[in-house]
Parts: structure tokens; C-alpha cells; sequence
């Protein structure tokens, strides 16, 4: 399962605001997917919580082996709630991440 969370918040793409005033998750988020089987949330702000944070939700979400997908753009071209997401890695060495091609097949 794939939640893709769509807040609107990449309309600040490109200017200031886009890494002031992230918008957040609740603490309980990275339980809450797991209870639902859920493997991967993708979500169109750049972090799971402010740059300089303290990495909580990071831990939250990443210790329960589920995969976070940040800045997500054009979600508002998606017409349907239900798709096929796909996300295709660069292979990277000594890396813990990666930029992707994400995909919404409709």
C-alpha cells in the first residue's frame, strides 16, 4: 500500500517559503501507517519535518521499514484518487537516498 499525501504545498516551489513552514505530520504518524499496512507515503512538501529538525518523524516513519517519498510535484494533475505510483531510483553509492522519476499511472 501507497499513501500519497497532497497538501498543495509545492505551489511554493521555487520561491522562499517552500522551506519555512513545513507542514507536519502528527507524532503518531509512522504507527498509524504501519497498523494499516501501508509501505511507502509520498507527500508533495521537501522533509517529513523543518530542515534543521530534530529527524523524529524521519525515525517514526524509516524505523518501521516503511519508504518516504519527499517533494512530490504535479500532484494536482492526478485526476482520480486511486493510481498506480511508481518511482524509479538513480543508483547511487553510499547513499541512504535518492532523487526519482515518480509516475502516477492512470
Amino acid at each position: 500500500k501507497i499513501v500519497i499525501v497532497r497538501t498543495g504545498f509545492e505551489n511554493k516551489l521555487g520561491t522562499s517559503e517552500y522551506f519555512d513552514n513545513i507542514p507536519k505530520f502528527d507524532k503518531k504518524i509512522g504507527r498509524i501507517l504501519k497498523k494499516h499496512g501501508v509501505r511507502t507515503i509520498g507527500f508533495d512538501f521537501p522533509s517529513a519535518e523543518t530542515i534543521n529538525g530534530s529527524r523524529s518523524m524521519h525515525k517514526s516513519i524509516l524505523s518501521r521499514e516503511i519508504v518516504m517519498i519527499e517533494g512530490l510535484v504535479n500532484l494536482n494533475e492526478i485526476p482520480c484518487e486511486r493510481f498506480v505510483f511508481s518511482g524509479f531510483p538513480i543508483k547511487l553509492k553510499g547513499s541512504d537516498g535518492s532523487p526519482i522519476r515518480a509516475v502516477a499511472i492512470i
